[in-house]
């Protein structure tokens, strides 16, 4: 049993007690209440190392001392969980699936996954010599014009932005909604986050999601230097 000085009009002076004016009552009904809360601050810090219970007001000491980043924006509930994984952002960082998805779909709320094309429907050469073993059907097309099939041909790489370019990652913010669902100030901040704390050096990313035909739109201010 925790002994505390409440009611604190029973630990004043006699004197004083025996005969209360306004200014003494005010005093120990203060007093009442900030020792109440002095003991619940206390006992809180038992959870001290536990993010889903420690008081608010701690979280920002507990992220100093797991070494986690915190930004402006950044809510409560993101904060506790930004602690919850910052051991193993830290053994594993820079990651997709310990460090850089987890804090994504904290501001997205969604499901970010990262954009692979599928490599059986991209464009295909195959240089053929004659030989008695060449397939029948034709391998590639140098025109689009000529009424063949356009998923086949040359593909010019131009500006080194394309997906096909080891070092370009091209992330997928909600996978499975095949529309346009993140606002201009969502996907800066998931741009900021990234590459001020996750992203490696020489690489680029860019945020965008898969639309109903399985191609890979990208969202306006949405690449990571």
């Amino acid at each position: 049993m925790i002994m505390l000085p409440v009611p604190f009009i029973k630990f004043v002076p006699s004197v004083m007690a025996d005969n209360p004016d306004d200014a003494l009552t005010a005093m120990t009904d203060k007093a009442d209440t900030h020792i109440e809360e002095w003991r619940d601050e206390i006992l809180e810090l038992a959870f001290m190392k536990i993010p889903e219970r420690v008081l608010g007001r701690y979280l920002p000491d507990l992220g100093d001392y797991l070494a986690t980043k915190f930004f402006t924006w950044d809510t409560e509930t993101a904060k506790r969980k930004k602690i919850q994984i910052a051991i193993q952002t830290h053994k594993q960082r820079s990651t997709w699936v310990y460090d850089a998805k987890p804090k994504i779909d904290l501001i997205t709320g969604l499901d970010a996954q990262l954009y692979k094309p599928d490599v059986a429907d991209q464009d295909d050469c195959i240089l053929l010599a004659q030989e008695a073993t060449d397939p029948v059907t034709y391998w590639l097309t140098l025109n689009g014009a000529d009424g063949t099939d356009d998923k086949l041909g040359w593909w010019l790489i131009g500006d080194w932005t394309e997906y096909v370019i080891a070092g370009n990652i091209c992330i997928d913010c909600h996978f499975g909604i095949n529309v346009p669902t993140l606002t201009a100030g969502e996907i800066a901040l998931i741009v900021i986050t990234l590459e001020e704390d996750i992203f490696p050096a020489y690489y680029r990313g860019y945020l965008g999601y898969v639309d109903a035909t399985g191609l890979f739109i990208y969202y306006a201010g949405g690449t990571v230097n």
